[in-house]
């Protein structure tokens, strides 16, 4: 069974955990106690390799083809081996021919002989017949210009390079990975399997590599029917995205919600809006010019010319034609404008509050784990085994989660336009923000140091535990049921 149609690892596979019922409902939470279903695993390049060689051994063996041949298929069909099956069991010839194998491939001459030459069909040189080689076509090109052929296919065309078909006009038959082995040098060759591994992943739809700056795993989704729900993966790397959007995770909000925020929150774009409402280009020398008094009568601070802001004629009278109307509107607008503007600054102010105190709980869990071996060294002095430091690191990722989620609340504010149901939010948001203000406090570093470096006992480690694990388990169920509160519109 591939890996695509069913994930089986054991205990100590490089798994996230994250709860069954969460991945139903598009909803992430941390698990603290480890009794959570896998559904997603971590996959570095070396992992990577060996599952494609995995499924091309699988594939060879089920369709009594060669390997070069099942790694032809698999690439056409984005490497889901059991679309391959369903496909070439109901149409082998048409398979073969969208993908460019042919059924009886051209005959190879074993008694090549040197003395007999042949023309490249590419530089129409000649050359002994053992110095050109062919797909399985026939089609005879000299070494170099194969060489040559692949490279720039490699060098222009990205993942394009992998799905190459002989030269030949109106040929198409697919140039496999043995030929294409033997025409490269050895850097070349990890070059092109470079491109094989990011195809792997790039061309799944149940594998995605972790934006993370820097980050070397990619994600496999394990089990069928969800690649088209909404929900959000965390990595090792700490980093936690949108499964959809690949953006970073953003619940509660959608994800096109999502993408208007950030360009909401654009600087260049608030400074393009600002731009649009309140300046109009001089008539004469076409620089805009910004209104800023009261009075319609603009004169341009570049060429001096003076004209009507609202009808842009050179003389106007108080009582433009257009004045009634457009000032109030523009009054009107503007109003609307600065009225925009202001609920803006209100939201956006709070949504980057959690987020820079999202990043600083991700800093210190680093600091933590990376400067000094935090947990070890804890370990080693207490007698107490790593393991059963693990809920700190937890509760930090619990403390990053619930800073996420109230980040986008406020976004999510924003946009809301019934005023009683946005002061009901604002209540909730600001209930949710002390609950997790206070979990930051107990997990942090001065609380830590004063448990564990004052008169230090298994009971007040154990008590500690308790109230760690209770503010954790409190603080995530207030802002999930905030979560589906939003989600299924039940603000009141």
């Amino acid at each position: 069974m591939s890996h695509d149609d069913h994930c089986s690892y054991n205990k100590d596979a490089d798994d996230y955990l994250i709860d069954e019922g969460d991945i139903a409902t598009g909803l992430h939470k941390i698990s603290l106690d480890g009794n959570t279903t896998t559904h997603y695993r971590f996959l570095k390049e070396a992992d990577i390799r060996q599952r494609m060689e995995d499924d091309i051994n699988e594939l060879s063996t089920i369709l009594f083809i060669s390997k070069s041949e099942a790694s032809i298929l698999l690439r056409h069909y984005n490497w889901s081996v059991s679309d391959v099956n369903v496909a070439w069991f109901d149409d082998e010839s048409g398979v073969r021919a969208k993908v460019g194998l042919l059924e009886n491939p051209a005959p190879v001459d074993d008694d090549r002989q040197d003395s007999i030459n042949a023309s490249c069909g590419l530089c129409f040189d000649e050359f002994p017949r053992g110095q050109l080689s062919s797909a399985a076509c026939g089609h005879l090109y000299c070494k170099t210009c194969w060489s040559s052929y692949v490279k720039t296919s490699m060098d222009n065309e990205g993942l394009g390079c992998i799905d190459l078909r002989c030269p030949e006009k109106f040929c198409g038959v697919a140039v496999d990975q043995d030929m294409i082995d033997s025409l490269l040098s050895e850097e070349d060759r990890e070059e092109y399997l470079e491109h094989l591994v990011r195809s792997y992943v790039e061309r799944s739809k149940i594998r995605k590599w972790c934006p993370g700056a820097d980050c070397e795993y990619a994600i496999e989704i394990c089990g069928g029917g969800i690649e088209d729900v909404d929900f959000e993966v965390t990595c090792r790397c700490f980093a936690t995205f949108c499964w959809s959007c690949n953006r970073e995770a953003h619940r509660p909000v959608d994800c096109d919600t999502a993408r208007k925020w950030i360009v909401e929150s654009d600087s260049d774009a608030k400074h393009v809006r600002a731009v649009i409402v309140q300046c109009k280009p001089c008539p004469e020398c076409k620089r805009p010019n910004q209104k800023k008094r009261r009075s319609i009568q603009m004169k341009c601070r570049k060429c001096g010319h003076e004209f009507c802001w609202l009808c842009l004629q050179a003389s106007c009278p108080i009582s433009c034609a257009r004045f009634v109307v457009d000032y109030r509107d523009w009054r009107v607008q503007d109003e609307e404008s600065k009225k925009h503007e202001n609920k803006y600054t209100l939201y956006s102010e709070r949504w980057d509050a959690n987020r820079r105190s999202k990043i600083g709980s991700l800093e210190e869990l680093r600091r933590m784990k990376e400067e000094g071996l935090y947990f070890e060294r804890l370990s080693q002095e207490l007698g107490l085994p790593l393991t059963d430091f693990d809920f700190i690191t937890q509760a930090w990722l619990q403390v990053v989660e619930c800073r996420r989620v109230l980040e986008w609340c406020y976004a999510y504010g924003f946009y809301l336009s019934d005023e009683a149901k946005k002061f009901s939010l604002e209540y909730m948001l600001e209930v949710g923000e002390s609950r997790v203000k206070e979990l930051e406090l107990c997990v942090g570093r001065e609380s830590l140091d004063s448990v564990f470096r004052n008169e230090f006992s298994q009971f007040k480690f154990s008590e500690f535990r308790g109230k760690l694990l209770g503010l954790c388990h409190v603080t995530a169920n207030y802002l999930e049921e905030l979560v589906q509160t939003l989600k299924d519109g039940c603000l009141v």
